[in-house]
């Protein structure tokens, strides 16, 4: 009984502290979003198969997004800046979500996913506002927890996926994958009304209104300069950032082609592929609560759960056609890896900034990471048509470059010291 009180409910007890203000509300409304997308998400490459997009129409529309967030990552810390972080939220997540979502519904041919990518690349800005409206009013020493939690949060909406499955087996993949968008629609927007409804304006947030009300985007460059050299001169902060440039492009490939790869590739039927989510979820949660409250070597957890992503990779590619025991153990790899290194790294980022620029560093960041990241989503279509399993090996790279890098990352720092896309 001591065991379990010290290995489980006391760390959990510890984080929850941290669960209060903006971020308690953040993770509370969070499934609302994360249920809903994770039903659509194993179906949405197969979907547009249906309705004639083929793998390389894919990845351009992948590439097309990524290339728009870039810009939409440049403006967004001005944009988060002017008009505040809780205000930035709700009309971004509508634009990037709620329309497009109605435009998955209705879509017939290439034309339609061509622009609901165009809107859903605005999600950039909500990433920048979402972000410091949930840290910044939090300590720094909670922060390891707070992200944990939304993880945690993310997490337990993908044992939902299972359901979609049963709705593609009984209404067919096209007729219930509209159906999922529709839900998707209805309850994501009702999320971002609740969660403004909810929060308050960020202490920082109510500053910098105020010093960006009359300050226009071309005269906000000089603190661009300031921010890009203060992370610049982080070495926490930049080998985050590697980091999570190669954690996009690997989640983008995943998004869009592990479905292609398990049905294509592997041949699962297309109504077995929403099992492995739940599955997923129950290793990545084990990683949560037993793996993450124990983290004080910061560079030997990322390397070994970077390498296990790596191996997981690895698998998918070599399963034999058919082989569910091979799948099941990859996606097991995967989740360990993703549960213990995503946490670490985003709270790695979050410390490396300060407060009074953090809405244009993180619009830094992400300008650079979508830059690097934008012509993957184009060459990971190619390398589908190419061959339906070639997509996992260009995931695969991407995690080994990624545990390389994690040998960078200080030792000595604890997690809580040291440490919303995606390992």
């Amino acid at each position: 009984m001591q065991l379990i009180r010290n290995s489980l409910i006391n760390p959990i007890v510890a984080s929850l502290r941290a669960f209060k203000g903006n971020a308690r509300t953040c993770i509370l409304v969070e499934p609302m979003w994360g249920i809903t997308y994770n039903l659509f998400v194993p179906y949405a490459s197969l979907y547009m198969l249906a309705l004639g997009v083929d793998e390389s129409g894919i990845g351009l529309i992948a590439a097309v997004g990524m290339a728009l967030q870039t810009f939409w990552s440049l403006v967004s810390g001005w944009i988060t800046d002017r008009f505040g972080r809780r205000r930035t939220s709700l009309i971004f997540d509508v634009c990037s979500w709620s329309i497009p979502t109605l435009i998955w519904v209705f879509a017939r041919d290439f034309r339609w996913f061509l622009v609901a990518a165009i809107l859903n690349s605005m999600v950039r800005v909500v990433h920048t506002a979402w972000s410091c409206l949930f840290i910044e009013d939090a300590k720094p020493e909670t922060r390891v927890s707070l992200y944990s939690w939304v993880a945690v949060s993310g997490t337990l909406s993908g044992f939902f996926a299972p359901l979609a499955g049963l709705l593609v087996g009984r209404a067919g993949l096209v007729p219930a994958t509209r159906i999922l968008y529709g839900l998707a629609f209805v309850s994501m927007t009702a999320m971002f009304l609740l969660r403004n409804a909810f929060t308050v304006e960020t202490s920082v947030g109510k500053i910098k209104i105020i010093e960006s009300r009359n300050k226009p985007l071309l005269s906000s460059l000089g603190e661009y300069v300031i921010a890009f050299r203060k992370l610049a001169g982080n070495r926490a902060a930049v080998v985050a950032f590697m980091l999570a440039v190669l954690s996009n492009i690997h989640m983008m490939v995943r998004n869009s082609f592990l479905s292609i790869v398990l049905t294509k590739g592997i041949g699962l039927p297309a109504t077995l592929i929403a099992v492995f989510p739940p599955l997923a979820s129950v290793v990545t949660l084990g990683a949560y609560f037993f793996l993450i409250p124990r983290v004080k070597n910061i560079r030997g957890a990322l390397f070994l759960s970077l390498g296990a992503n790596f191996m997981g990779n690895i698998l998918f590619f070599f399963a034999p056609p058919g082989n569910i025991a091979v799948v099941l153990a990859a996606t097991f790899m995967i989740a360990l890896g993703s549960g213990v290194a995503g946490p670490v790294v985003d709270a790695v980022m979050a410390n490396a900034m300060d407060d009074r620029t953090r809405a244009t560093a993180m619009a830094i960041v992400y300008t650079l990471m979508y830059a690097v990241t934008a012509p993957f989503g184009w060459i990971a279509g190619l390398i589908a048509k190419a061959g339906p399993r070639l997509p996992v090996l260009l995931a695969a790279a991407t995690m080994l470059v990624s545990a390389l890098l994690a040998l960078l990352v200080e030792r000595e720092h604890a997690a809580g010291h040291q440490v919303r896309e995606g390992y």
